[in-house]
C-alpha cells in the first residue's frame, strides 16, 4: 500500500506541478525513524493484549493498531529529531 501512495504522489506532482504541503513533508523526514523505533512500541503492545485472532478483532484491531503505532512514533520521531545526536540515528 505504501508504494502505491508514493507512485500515486510521485504522479499527481509530476502531472500537475504540485509539491507536497510541508506536513508531508515532515512525516516523510520521520519515516525511518519511525521503522527503526515502532517495534518499541509494538512488541510490548501485542505481548499485552495478544494478537488480533477472531474476524472482528482483526477488522477493527489491525487498523486501530497501525494507525496508534504509526501516530505515536511519528511524533516521538520528531522530537527525536530535535536532539542533534539522535537526528544522526533517526533523521
Amino acid at each position: 500500500m505504501s508504494c502505491g501512495v508514493f507512485l500515486w504522489v510521485r504522479a499527481r506532482s509530476q502531472r500537475r506541478g504540485w509539491v507536497p504541503r510541508r506536513g508531508i513533508a515532515r512525516v516523510g523526514e520521520a519515516t525511518f525513524g519511525v521503522f527503526l523505533i515502532h517495534p518499541l512500541m509494538l512488541v510490548p503492545l501485542l505481548q499485552h493484549f495478544g494478537r488480533p485472532s477472531h474476524l472482528t478483532t482483526v477488522a477493527l484491531g489491525v487498523p486501530a493498531i497501525v494507525i496508534t503505532v504509526a501516530t505515536v512514533m511519528t511524533v516521538l520521531t520528531r522530537g527525536l529529531m530535535r536532539v542533534p545526536v539522535l537526528r544522526r540515528l533517526v533523521g
